[in-house]
Parts: C-alpha cells; sequence; structure tokens
C-alpha cells in the first residue's frame, strides 16, 4: 500500500511500514525447573547486590578500568554476558540514584527559599489580612487601579515558630545532601 507524500523532498525515501511478527508461547515449567529458575534468580539478584555496592564505593573515581575491574569480579560468578548485564545495571542504578539526588536538592532548596522568604514578612492573623485586603480595596477604588497583590506572612507565631524549626531541618538537609554530592557519595536501595 502506498501512501501519497503531501510535501515531497527530492532524495528522500518513506520508510516501510513496521511489519513485525508476534509469538506469543507459554512456557510449562515442571517443579524442578521451577527451582532451577528461583536458584539463578537468587545468584543473580546477590551478583546485582554486590555489583552495585562495588559501584557506589568507587564514587565520583569510576571509569573504564574500574568498570572493567568490576566486570572481571563478576565473570568469576558468572558469564562474561551476564557481568557485563549486571555491571551495566549498576551503572545505571548508580547514576539514577545521582539524578534522584540532585533532583531532590534542588527541591529542599527551592522549599528552602520559599519558607526564607515567607518568615521575612510580618505575621497577620486572618482578621488583620482580611482589614488590610479591604483597605488596599478601596484604595484601588478610590485611584481608578486594580487592587495589588498582597503578601502576607504566617498566621500566627505558633505557625512562624514551627516553619522556622522546618527550615533548619530543611538546611540541615541540604548540607548532608552537598557533602554527598561533592563526595559522589549516592544512597541506594535494593
Amino acid at each position: 500500500m502506498s501512501h501519497r507524500v503531501r510535501y515531497p523532498v527530492k532524495g528522500a525515501h518513506q520508510a516501510p511500514p513496521v511489519t513485525t511478527l508476534r509469538i506469543r508461547g507459554r512456557v510449562r515449567a515442571n517443579e524442578a525447573d521451577m527451582a532451577v529458575v528461583r536458584a539463578l534468580s537468587g545468584h543473580f539478584a546477590a551478583l546485582g547486590a554486590s555489583d552495585v555496592a562495588a559501584r557506589c564505593a568507587t564514587g565520583t573515581h569510576h571509569d573504564k578500568t574500574e568498570w572493567a575491574k568490576r566486570k572481571r569480579e563478576v565473570t568469576a560468578q558468572s558469564s562474561s554476558r551476564w557481568a557485563g548485564r549486571v555491571t551495566k545495571h549498576s551503572n545505571d542504578v548508580y547514576a539514577t540514584a545521582k539524578g534522584n539526588q540532585k533532583r531532590h536538592l534542588g527541591e529542599v532548596e527551592r522549599a528552602i527559599e520559599v519558607i526564607a522568604k515567607k518568615l521575612d514578612l510580618p505575621v497577620h492573623s486572618g482578621a488583620e489580612r482580611k482589614k488590610l485586603l479591604a483597605e488596599e480595596a478601596a484604595r484601588a477604588k478610590a485611584q481608578g487601579r486594580k487592587p495589588r497583590h498582597l503578601v502576607f506572612g504566617y498566621r500566627s507565631e505558633t505557625e512562624h515558630y514551627q516553619k522556622r524549626r522546618r527550615l533548619q531541618h530543611l538546611v540541615a538537609r541540604a548540607d548532608r545532601l552537598l557533602m554527598d554530592t561533592r563526595a559522589g557519595r549516592v544512597h541506594v536501595a535494593l
């Protein structure tokens, strides 16, 4: 079946439609086969966990020689093909954890910024806010303009105090994340 090309480009040809064959097969395994599969999965899970730990231990000092060293260690307990898959997966896990750590640091820094800005503003109760908004609306109407957007601090001294405590915790967490990032440490849970 030929498709009409609306805007033809000289020297370019349309790619043929994808023609793939999908075969579904059911594997009928007995209990002995399943025992082998369970043993293999346990073995490769242990290999993967130990290799992730080795990858995390190298931190930012990881290069091709370190990767080759890790692959040789895993190859001693499996085949070279599986060792390559295990070490590649460990590198992917490390990269994902590092990206998550960077993203988390950004979120913590944004939370610090928001809370710090609001802590700089004076505390206004709900009644005070309504009064200030009504005054601004009256001034705006008298001057023939739209009311300005008023920014308020927290609603009570208790909330202000709790947010100061929260800010201290966030600053401490950001410091820990920065130290881990500079040291090349990531935290991976398997």
